[in-house]
């Protein structure tokens, strides 16, 4: 029985010496209530910075914390010092926070603590809706070592943080052992001290937003400010910046750059490029810059030190292109196909790039930044490839129905050349025919039955612009047996052709004003015998069409005549620049048609486009 007494009042005396512990607590922390947290306080400019940490994100202006009542209730505790220190702080917070605090171990709180059995430290779960904190619940496990000291200071701690949600793991500043300080701190090591007041003054104020905006505007830059309250619009301001600039930068570089050529080809591929590259640099840093909340001098370093690294990824990028491109993509392939493989080159030298920069560079920023620019760049490069496609797609299309135009054109000017040579070649001969009636009907019958042949063979050829080299020949052979009958002995001809290129096209009567000529200004200027020999061959892939002569010298200087006039424009048609007239009067004199591989190319091109 003296047992159970002395039990009973050592119990009572424990009793009254943890209430008076917890009135001696509070009379050594009272006096915080009433500081007040003005400018004029020593410790205003920490701690805003210090709650400015914890209570933004620095992405919006949004806080979590309890909109409504905070119901307070504490489940399962068989202490009554835990209610005792619940509700000694609730009077604290009661002239904190201007929202109704209530306390109940019965009612059904949205701050709930629950004292749970040993084995379970510390534990939590939490509901954060639009509107703010909806509820917080934690488990505690006290330990039986756990001294009365300890237990009030876990008990605030978990109170203290249901009201606000930290939104920032990452801080730069403590004040010292504030419920606040750390993100995930050990409870018994912290307390209720005036910084974690302080938040939850201003935190719980109706005038947060406008003293968080007073207190930045005069602390940090306006740059700063525009970030951390306006962070979306921000990011807005920056995209349409950069855009502009990049834009602005095209624009002047495009002729200077884009549309130089130089003497070098690397550099026609390497000057556009590197404006392209330093382009998307400057705009993703310009956005990266106007979007963070750094300094100038810093960015400006950071700018220079990256440069250093960035020119010579710059330079390997683009030569691994100009090399892949140059000695890969053949030019007579589409279009399409040439497209896709530029696509997949700078893709492949792109993503090797960046790869790695992640392997052999620890700088995380860096790596991001490069990772963009290659994006950027690919996106870029990928929409001007495309862009370029769809144009030289209509360029083609418009040269195609050019050249229809052009072929059409020109089939009427050959028609109306071989038109008008036939008129001239008729002159000759009528004029040949008349000379000869009288002191030679035979030659006279003869040589207008060969006129009516070559007609006839002529006019069986009307519609058509081209004819072999065996026809052509046929018609000139026709021709100068009409020319010798009427020159008698005093004119000799003789044809060479090589047969191997008998069934070659060529136009229409560009052999015949060469024999022509060579009569009208050789044969007929001589009194003594004239000889005309007509030679067709191929050297080293140049078809060569040659009309010699004994006749006078060809004068200096360029020939003229309306028959070699014709056949230069005919040759200039129907060629494209791959068939040539030249003549000569040493070591023989001779006029000659030169006609490439490629103008015979040329040649069939023109006639399916005329037909």
């Amino acid at each position: 029985m003296k047992k159970i007494i002395i039990l009973l009042l050592f119990a009572g005396l424990l009793k009254l010496n943890a209430q008076e512990e917890i009135r001696k607590m509070m009379t050594d922390t009272v006096w915080e209530k009433y500081v007040q947290f003005d400018k004029s306080s020593p410790f205003y400019k920490t701690f805003w910075f210090w709650t400015k940490e914890r209570i933004f994100n620095g992405v919006n202006r949004d806080v979590i914390k309890f909109s409504s009542d905070i119901s307070i209730q504490l489940k399962n505790s068989f202490n009554e010092n835990d209610s005792i220190i619940i509700c000694n702080l609730i009077q604290e917070l009661k002239g904190i926070i201007p929202n109704n605090i209530n306390f109940s171990t019965q009612k059904k709180g949205n701050v709930i603590i629950e004292i749970v059995a040993n084995g379970t430290r510390f534990g939590s779960r939490s509901k954060i809706g639009k509107s703010g904190i909806i509820f917080k619940e934690y488990q505690i496990g006290f330990n039986d070592s756990d001294s009365f000291e300890s237990r009030k200071r876990i008990l605030e701690f978990f109170v203290i943080r249901s009201l606000c949600g930290i939104q920032n793991v990452k801080y730069r500043t403590k004040t010292g052992y504030a419920i606040f300080d750390d993100f995930d701190p050990d409870p018994v090591l912290t307390k209720f001290s005036l910084s974690d007041r302080f938040l939850l003054q201003k935190l719980y104020s109706k005038d947060l937003l406008k003293e968080a905006k007073s207190y930045i505007l005069s602390n940090y830059t306006k740059r700063y400010y525009l970030n951390f309250f306006y962070k979306n619009e921000m990011k807005f301001f920056g995209v349409i910046l950069s855009v502009l600039i990049t834009f602005l930068i095209f624009i002047f570089s495009y002729r200077r750059v884009f549309r130089r050529r130089y003497r070098v080809g690397y550099l026609n591929y390497l000057m556009p490029g590197m404006v392209l590259m330093f382009t998307s640099y400057i705009g993703i840093n310009l956005y990266d810059y106007l979007t963070s909340s750094g300094g100038l001098g810093l960015y400006l370093y950071s700018w220079f030190v990256t440069l250093i690294v960035y020119i010579p990824i710059c330079l390997i990028v683009l030569s691994l292109l100009y090399v892949l491109e140059k000695n890969i993509i053949n030019k007579e392939w589409t279009i399409a196909k040439q497209l896709k493989l530029k696509i997949i080159f700078t893709f492949l030298v792109i993503i090797t790039i960046i790869v790695l920069m992640f392997v052999f560079n620890s700088d995380n920023k860096f790596n991001f930044i490069i990772s963009l620019i290659g994006i950027v760049v690919f996106s870029i490069r990928t929409a001007f490839l495309y862009l370029r496609e769809q144009t030289e797609i209509q360029l083609r299309k418009k040269d195609i129905e050019l050249s229809k135009m052009k072929a059409l054109k020109a089939q009427a000017e050959v028609a109306s050349l071989n038109a008008r040579i036939n008129p001239h070649f008729l002159y000759n001969s009528l004029n040949s025919i008349v000379g000869l009636v009288r002191s030679n009907p035979e030659k006279t019958e003869q040589m207008a039955l060969s006129l009516s042949d070559l007609f006839r063979y002529n006019i069986n050829r009307n519609n058509t612009l081209s004819s072999t080299i065996k026809e052509e020949i046929e018609a000139v052979r026709a021709y100068l047996q009409i020319e010798q009958i009427r020159f008698g002995d005093r004119m000799k001809f003789s044809i060479e052709v090589d047969e191997s290129i008998e069934q070659f096209e060529i136009p229409r009567n560009i052999i015949q004003p060469l024999v022509e000529n060579a009569i009208k200004h050789g044969v007929s200027k001589i009194k003594h015998e004239g000889i005309i020999k007509v030679k067709i061959q191929k050297n080293n892939e140049v078809v060569e069409i040659s009309v010699s002569d004994n006749g006078p010298d060809f004068p200096e200087g360029v020939i003229t005549g309306y028959g070699l006039q014709s056949i230069n424009d005919i040759l200039k048609l129907s060629y494209e620049g791959e068939g040539e007239l030249h003549w000569e009067n040493e070591p023989a004199k001779r006029i000659w048609i030169t006609i490439s591989e490629k103008g015979f190319n040329n040649m069939k091109r023109f006639i399916n486009e005329a037909v």
